[in-house]
């Protein structure tokens, strides 16, 4: 098959299962309206259940690269794929008050997704790797696009999910009842999973190498320079680069469904924002869009850690929040793609990538609720990021950085001494305390700006501050 060929039907089969994965969400979403209510704990439920399948494809797919050739894990993909067909098409989940007192209703959603969708999902969403890595063994990326660089179908991949979530409310939702769209999810898949194997055997018979693909497919090729196992720092700071925007897409998605708008299929946006840093980031455009975007960042998070510690709630901040969370996630996809390494080791690449998604999902939807009585999961994701914007101003021992905290704490303990003094705004002279606190604060912010380890705590004592306040941030 010529290149042009091959890159065309793995493109194809990419967008064919990204598109399925994420057009399912939405669907089993409204699927859960009727018995579990559209709060933002179910909503987040949700997110974290297709985060965990997510991780468990990336397993699946970097398992069986390590232990099967192409053709042995071509022909178990088929066989499972065939197995897949007996959950479909996908049920609304049960009633948990009707089978399972006492568990909570997000606990029990992603048990009962986990039965009716789990095992089709996680085929579709191991696809993406699989691909990239048949790819690799194929030998399809010529001169132009080499063959050890196969991650251009990750933003492929991404452009797929954002396709199919901006189409579910605009074309899918209003033109089909539910049942509908489960039978045609169920042919799709079907379609998909033939789509895929089609692939395996065109990665077979590619322009490689057949000897070097033999090797490659047998898991035994020679070690290239470039090709090292995987250090574990670089597995970690992968682990990182991904769980810091999980983390802040699910803090933000509360926020938006709690305290500014509780619309239905609201949180598709953010999470659309959160695959265009993907799209962006692994396309090669990147870093344009950072060299860009990031003197702006310091700003847009100033401006949003101020918002937040005032408590202001009203939807026309939406689009601070969200262009505020678009810059920072790009910055850490970015740096995410930066980093990856060898076509090699891909799988081990998105198997950090999905533990990273796992774990910031888990602590904003499961974690934070159980732990704190207020909602500190999106503050905490607003610190944590310019804390990574921060990440090359490391202080050089314990005096830099006692200098660089002094401001920070000065914000904080100032916050400290008027928020926990009760009816202190109710006389005037304790109100023009809490004025110019605020002004110093909000000096404080901007003084810091240059320097950024300086600047992430002053926001972090800022948005600490904001959450001294009575009731503010109450679940």
């Amino acid at each position: 098959m010529k290149k042009t060929g091959l890159i065309g039907i793995f493109g194809l089969a990419t967008l064919a299962a990204s598109s399925l994965l994420f057009a399912i969400q939405p669907m089993v979403g409204k699927m859960s309206l009727p018995a579990f209510g559209g709060t933002p704990g179910v909503w987040n439920a949700c997110l974290l259940f297709f985060q965990a399948v997510l991780l468990a494809g990336y397993a699946y797919a970097h398992a069986t690269s390590a232990r099967l050739g192409l053709r042995g894990q071509a022909a178990l993909h088929g066989l499972l794929s065939i197995a897949a067909l007996a959950v479909l098409p996908i049920r609304p989940p049960a009633d948990p008050a009707s089978t399972a007192a006492g568990v909570g209703p997000g606990l029990w959603l992603f048990a009962s997704l986990a039965v009716t969708a789990g095992p089709p999902l996680l085929l579709i969403a191991a696809t993406s790797p699989l691909l990239q890595r048949w790819y690799f063994l194929a030998g399809g990326g010529g001169s132009d696009r080499p063959a050890r660089d196969p991650f251009f179908l990750y933003a492929a991949s991404c452009a797929g999910n954002l396709a199919a979530l901006a189409a579910y409310p605009l074309l899918i939702e209003p033109r089909s009842t539910l049942a509908w769209q489960s039978r045609a999810w169920a042919v799709g898949f079907a379609a998909s999973s033939a789509l895929t194997l089609l692939c395996a055997a065109a990665a077979w018979r590619g322009p490689g190498s057949g000897a070097i693909r033999e090797e490659a497919a047998a898991g035994d090729a020679p070690v290239a320079p470039g090709d090292a196992p995987v250090a574990p720092g670089d597995a970690l700071r992968w682990v990182w680069l991904a769980a810091l925007p999980s983390l802040w897409l699910l803090g933000l998605t509360t926020h938006l469904t709690t305290d500014l708008a509780p619309m239905p299929l609201l949180w598709t946006i953010p999470l659309g924002v959160y695959l265009i840093t993907y799209i962006l980031a692994f396309a090669g455009v990147g870093g344009r869009w950072v060299r860009g975007l990031a003197p702006a960042f310091p700003w847009l998070a100033a401006a949003l850690a101020m918002v937040l510690a005032a408590g202001f709630v009203h939807l026309s901040w939406a689009p601070l929040h969200l262009a505020t969370f678009f810059v920072g996630a790009l910055i850490c996809h970015h740096r995410l793609a930066e980093s990856r390494p060898s076509a090699r080791r891909l799988t081990s690449f998105y198997l950090a990538i999905g533990a990273g998604g796992v774990l910031g999902s888990l602590c904003c939807a499961i974690l934070a609720p159980l732990v704190f009585d207020r909602m500190v999961e999106y503050p905490a994701a607003v610190f944590l990021a310019c804390l990574a914007f921060a990440a090359g101003a490391r202080p050089r021992g314990a005096k830099e950085f006692a200098r660089e905290a002094a401001i920070p704490a000065a914000v904080l303990g100032t916050a400290w001494l008027l928020l926990t003094r009760p009816g202190l705004g109710d006389s005037t002279p304790g109100a023009l305390a809490l004025v110019l606190a605020t002004g110093l604060g909000v000096l404080a912010v901007w003084k810091a700006r240059p320097r950024p380890l300086r600047f992430a705590l002053t926001i972090g004592a800022v948005l600490l501050a904001g959450g001294l306040a009575p009731d503010r941030g109450a679940r």
